[in-house]
């Protein structure tokens, strides 16, 4: 009965509404399927070998991760597109030495960095293990590099770690900066107390006093003619 006194095919556009049809819903059905079966990501699959190299790294199975680079090399470089570790990222969380002088051997990126910007040295170094620890600072590993919390390496040591641990990882210091020369500096001389200025004030006062008297003493003694006074200037301090 509405339909028959409201045209829902005019009204529904203006709503913000329209009606799909079978055509609409193959169209979106095509998309979908060229889109990929995870909401945004690439259809490209994963080759047999890739899954199986994710799993085995993942677990530490030594005798399958050397099985599968002995049939592909590349997969060294692999990442795992869920967190963005290498073999090596595995191989140090799980502390598998052994497979950390595999992985090496066969040419592992060394300073590859996951998708949180960790690298393997930031794996072996949250875990704690200074025997990894130690051999990735051989292979020059850059112990300088962040993660994207901005954070070292040894910023994730446990409190247990030993100190030599701890000096192989920490930064090393800045350079000391030397200040600029800037002539020969003046020689700085001690301050006269008080109490010396004194002194010297009242030495002073009491040589000149008697100067004065023996000038005056002088002057004095002179003798006195007639017309014409035969005292001379005094001098030019009394004046």
């Amino acid at each position: 009965m509405f339909d028959s006194i409201v045209d829902l095919d005019a009204l529904m556009p203006i709503m913000g509404f329209r009606r799909l049809n079978l055509a609409t819903l193959e169209d979106v059905k095509l998309k979908r399927r060229s889109v990929g079966s995870v909401g945004g990501c690439s259809n490209n699959q994963l080759e047999p070998n890739q899954k199986e190299w994710i799993y085995k790294t993942a677990i530490g199975d030594l005798d399958a991760v050397t099985r599968l680079l002995l049939q592909d090399r590349s997969l060294v470089k692999y990442k795992d597109f869920v967190s963005g570790y290498t073999g090596l990222h595995w191989a140090c969380k799980l502390g598998r030495l052994d497979m950390v002088h595999v992985l090496i051997a066969a040419d592992s990126d060394i300073n590859a960095r996951a998708f949180n910007g960790m690298t393997p040295l930031h794996m072996a170094a949250q875990c704690g293990y200074g025997d990894i620890i130690d051999v990735l600072i051989k292979e020059k590993a850059d112990k300088l590099t962040r993660d994207n919390n901005g954070k070292y390496p040894v910023f994730y040591l446990p409190s247990r770690t030993p100190d030599k641990i701890k000096e192989l990882l920490s930064p090393p210091p800045p350079p000391s900066s030397k200040p600029r020369s800037i002539g020969t500096p003046r020689a700085l001389t001690r301050r006269p107390s008080t109490s010396s200025l004194d002194d010297a004030l009242k030495r002073t006062r009491k040589d000149s006093s008697e100067t004065d008297t023996k000038h005056v003493k002088q002057y004095m003694s002179l003798p006195v003619k007639k017309g014409r006074s035969a005292r001379k200037a005094l001098p030019h301090w009394f004046s």
